[in-house]
C-alpha cells in the first residue's frame, strides 16, 4: 500500500468514526496508535484560530499547487500579480507574497468549511489577520 492510499484509508476510518454522531465534537474518544489515527471529544465545539506568518515565511510567488487545485486562489493570485522571476529577499516582493499565500489558505479553509474564531499573526501576519477580522 503507497503513502496515499494509507492515508486514503485512515481518513475514511477517521469518518466512520465521526459519521456516528450528529455533531461530531461529541463522538467517541478513539486511540489507536498502532494505525496513527486519533480522535478526541468535548462537551462543545472546538476553538480555532489562524496563525499568520510574517515575512520570511517560505511562499511561491505563483501560488504553487493550491493556484492549480483552487479557482478561487488563482484567481487571487491574478490579482495580486505577483511578480513571476523576482528577488525573493526583497521586501517590496516577499511581503505581497506572503500575505497573498495567506489569504490563499484562508480562502481554501473556507471553501472546505473550516472557519476560526480568532486570528492572529506575526509581525506582517499581524495585518493579515486584521484583514481577516
Amino acid at each position: 500500500m503507497n503513502e496515499q492510499e494509507s492515508v486514503t484509508e485512515k481518513l475514511q476510518q477517521l469518518k466512520a468514526w465521526l459519521d456516528t454522531k450528529a455533531t461530531p465534537w461529541l463522538a467517541e474518544s478513539r486511540l489507536e496508535i498502532s494505525d496513527g489515527i486519533f480522535v478526541g471529544s468535548g462537551e462543545t465545539p472546538p476553538l480555532i484560530a489562524f496563525l499568520f506568518p510574517g515575512q520570511g515565511s517560505p511562499t511561491h510567488l505563483d501560488g504553487g499547487i493550491w493556484r492549480r487545485r483552487f479557482d478561487s486562489v488563482r484567481d487571487l493570485y491574478g490579482r495580486a500579480a505577483l511578480p513571476a522571476a523576482a528577488d525573493s529577499i526583497s521586501t517590496r516582493v516577499m511581503q505581497p507574497a506572503v500575505v497573498t499565500a495567506s489569504l490563499a489558505g484562508v480562502r481554501v479553509l473556507e471553501e472546505l468549511g473550516l472557519e476560526a474564531n480568532a486570528a492572529l499573526g506575526h509581525s506582517l501576519g499581524e495585518i493579515t489577520a486584521l484583514h481577516w477580522a
